[in-house]
């Protein structure tokens, strides 16, 4: 799994603006310049004028989309976007040694938790919603059913209950974040 900024190397447009399969190619919806999943410039049409797709001096290697540092463990994706954080075995350790023994090809999903778009700064949303179990009772009135909990699994633990388990491997396994602002 490779991770990349989102934004096309011509004019700075997001490439994907809403979660897709965008097949072998990212296009760019200003000028359709195309990178890869590697994240190499493969097309720049007409960028040396009418029919023109090659641009004397311009190196596409030079133009393809910027990496962002990434590491993969038990199925979550963690990704540093200014590339400054810590080695990743540092930054996790105290996470790695408390669930040092679980055993992740028996983890399911148990919830899933879709909020939508929420205008709001994305440290309230989480700091709300980071304990969700309290919202059926407490908020009972003033929530549907679609802002609950569902356990989906008859093998959940009590512990395993807390987490709500995001594996590639799972597609039901959904959670949209709200919207920086």
């Amino acid at each position: 799994i490779k991770a990349f900024h989102n934004i096309c190397r011509h004019r700075c447009l997001t490439l994907v603006d809403a979660p897709k399969n965008v097949g072998r190619l990212i296009r760019c919806p200003y000028h359709a310049w195309a990178y890869d999943l590697d994240g190499a410039l493969r097309a720049a049409p007409h960028f040396g004028g009418p029919n023109q797709h090659e641009a004397n001096g311009f190196d596409k290697k030079a133009n393809s989309l910027v990496p962002v540092r990434g590491h993969v463990w038990n199925d979550w994706i963690f990704v540093n976007i200014d590339g400054e954080a810590d080695p990743f075995k540092d930054y996790a350790a105290t996470m790695m040694a408390r669930l040092d023994g679980v055993e992740w090809d028996k983890v399911d999903c148990v919830g899933t938790l879709d909020f939508g778009e929420i205008a709001c700064n994305w440290k309230f949303i989480m700091e709300n919603f980071i304990e969700p179990y309290h919202v059926q009772f407490v908020h009972s009135s003033t929530t549907d059913s679609r802002w609950k909990i569902t356990i989906r699994s008859s093998t959940a633990t009590a512990s395993a209950a807390r987490w709500i388990w995001m594996k590639r491997s799972a597609p039901q396994a959904v959670w949209r974040s709200a919207r920086v602002i």
